[in-house]
C-alpha cells in the first residue's frame, strides 16, 4: 500500500470542508426560529425592548394595507394595535390588536361577568384558550407562563380560521421582548 503525500494546500482544503461539515450539522440540529410577520418590522425594537413578554404572530394573512402601533403605555399590560390606517384610533380602523397581561387574578372570566360567551379551543402545544365574538369583533384568549394573551380581531378583516392560526403561531412561538 502506498501512502501518497498531501501538501499544505490539500491540508488546508480538507479542513476547509471538515469545518463546512462540522457547521452544517450544527445548524441542522438547531432549532429554527420563526420571526414576526413582516408587517411588525416598524415596531420590532420597540417590542424586543418591553417588559411584558409579547408574542407575536409569524403570519397576517390579510390583503388590506396594515400598520402597527403600541398604544400609549397602560399601567398593567401592553397593547399593540394594528390598524388600516396610521395610528388608528376607533373601531372603524382597527384590523386587530393584541393585549399581553401579566398574571390576571382570574381566567377565564366568569360567565356572569362576560358580555359573550366563551367557547374552548386548542391552540399549539396543548394551550387551552377561548374565542369570543359580537358586533363585528371576535377574540381569541389564552394563558400561557403565567400571562394572559389576548387577540381582539375585526371580523370584517380576519377570519376565524385566520384568527386561529395567528394564535396558534403566537403561542407556538417564543415571545419577541426579553421578559419572560
Amino acid at each position: 500500500m502506498s501512502l501518497k503525500k498531501i501538501d499544505g494546500k490539500q491540508l488546508f482544503k480538507l479542513g476547509l470542508l471538515g469545518l463546512g461539515v462540522g457547521i452544517c450539522n450544527i445548524v441542522a440540529v438547531m432549532p429554527a426560529l420563526a420571526s414576526p410577520a413582516p408587517i411588525f418590522e416598524p415596531v420590532l425594537d420597540e417590542l424586543t425592548t418591553s417588559n411584558f413578554a409579547v408574542r407575536l404572530p409569524t403570519s397576517v394573512p390579510t390583503d388590506v394595507e396594515l400598520h402597527p402601533f403600541t398604544r400609549n403605555k397602560h399601567p398593567g399590560f401592553h397593547i399593540l394595535t394594528v390598524g388600516t390606517s396610521p395610528e388608528c384610533s376607533g373601531e372603524r380602523c382597527l384590523a386587530f390588536n393584541i393585549v399581553t397581561i401579566p398574571e390576571p387574578n382570574t381566567w377565564p372570566t366568569p360567565e356572569e361577568n362576560r358580555l359573550t360567551p366563551l367557547t374552548p379551543v386548542v391552540l399549539g402545544n396543548g394551550i387551552q384558550g377561548y374565542t369570543a365574538e359580537a358586533m363585528g369583533f371576535a377574540s381569541v384568549e389564552w394563558m400561557q407562563d403565567g400571562t394572559l394573551y389576548i387577540l381582539n380581531y375585526s371580523t370584517d378583516i380576519l377570519s376565524f380560521e385566520d384568527a386561529i392560526a395567528m394564535a396558534t403561531s403566537m403561542a407556538t412561538e417564543p415571545p419577541v421582548s426579553g421578559a419572560q
